[in-house]
């Protein structure tokens, strides 16, 4: 089993995937042959396909002769790279998700020996709450991280938005870096709400 996780070692996120797949696992793991990779998307995203491409080598490098028999990814950064590379590293070996974002059964169609378990936030109850809570806020800056899975939670967040009856002004901030994002903040003027939804470090 070779089970590839978007972000790095430390991130509490994926660290809490990783212990509920041990946990999962049980007794079984003494008789698994484990291996666990990082995608590290997150402090080192692979904005090209060439990025994408010495990635795939590396792994085919490392595990050209090794027998993996599943393939499990969380989060997507690592889930869309499987999809891509799966059938020129893996052919025909079954990918299993989890904690990938928006995804619809139609999505799935069409992809053989793929399944896994989808993250929808509703985003539609959140907004609403907000604006009960402060309905004299129009403003609503939006905090990411600047990955995939931010961008495509930012687009549901949209159409979620673009259901109220007062849509908010989404302002998009994208830092890597808690300073970066507080001074961000600082700058922007104004009366606003805040909505976290991505994983800055530091």
């Amino acid at each position: 089993m070779l089970v590839l996780h978007s972000y790095h070692v430390g991130l509490p996120w994926t660290d809490s995937l990783q212990e509920g797949l041990l946990s999962g696992l049980g007794e079984q793991v003494a008789h698994t042959n484990l291996y666990i990779e990082y995608l590290d998307a997150l402090r080192f995203p692979k904005n090209s396909e060439s990025e994408e491409n010495a990635f795939a080598h590396e792994l085919k490098k490392r595990f050209g002769s090794v027998d993996i028999d599943i393939l499990v990814a969380t989060d997507d950064p690592a889930y869309n790279f499987l999809l891509v590379h799966r059938d020129r590293l893996w052919p025909g070996k079954p990918l299993l998700f989890a904690g990938v974002n928006n995804i619809r059964p139609e999505n799935l169609e069409g992809l053989p020996l793929v399944a896994g378990v989808a993250e929808s936030p509703d985003f539609l109850a959140n907004l609403r709450l907000m604006q009960k809570l402060h309905p004299a806020i129009e403003r609503l800056v939006v905090v990411g991280d600047a990955t995939k899975t931010f961008t495509s939670n930012l687009e549901a967040l949209q159409k979620a938005n673009d259901q109220l009856v007062k849509p908010f002004v989404l302002e998009p901030i994208t830092r890597r870096t808690v300073s970066e994002v507080l001074s961000a903040l600082r700058l922007a003027q104004g009366d606003f709400l805040v909505f976290f939804d991505g994983s800055p470090t530091g």
